[in-house]
């Protein structure tokens, strides 16, 4: 079905987009929606970079049949491989990456919205960002780490 619209109603060559080529469109005012990374919020709230940085809001999407499932945990992530010489060094920067501190200043600043929960719930960490944002990132806290139905046998499904 999302397919199937985004191919009927979409612009030309949607369906093989890049979010650069999809997020500029949306940009420009020539798409009335767009779904993507949070990390990426600045290229159509920044009214430098968008056309409809005051014209857009953000909001968790609306339920379906089987009710409001957000996926929200995506791939983004620290990770230290078992073969490493340095553990301990990488395990260090990871806590100090990740640390209340560090994601507070980053997402303080409007770079990069954070993962803590802590940090979302500070007025000091959640300034940067427009409240309807706030708020949508507070009403999908519960959602699941997965969008898709969960494959093991991935070569295979692949074939």
């Amino acid at each position: 079905l999302y397919g199937t619209l985004l191919r009927e109603y979409g612009p030309p060559g949607v369906l093989n987009m890049s979010w650069p080529q999809a997020v500029a469109i949306f940009a420009q005012g020539n798409a009335a929606m767009y779904t993507d990374a949070s990390s990426i919020y600045a290229n159509v709230l920044d009214p430098t970079l968008s056309e409809v940085a005051d014209k857009t809001g953000v909001a968790v999407f609306p339920a379906g049949p089987a009710g409001s499932i957000m996926y929200n945990v995506t791939s983004w992530g620290l990770a230290m491989p078992s073969t490493s010489k340095n553990k301990e060094a990488a395990c260090e920067f990871i806590k100090w990456a990740t640390s209340k501190d560090v994601v507070m200043k980053t997402q303080g600043e409007g770079a990069v919205p954070g993962a803590r929960e802590s940090v979302w719930a500070d007025p000091a960490g959640a300034a940067a960002f427009p409240a309807d944002w706030v708020a949508a990132v507070a009403a999908s806290a519960n959602g699941r780490g997965y969008d898709r139905p969960l494959v093991t046998a991935v070569t295979q499904a692949r074939d």
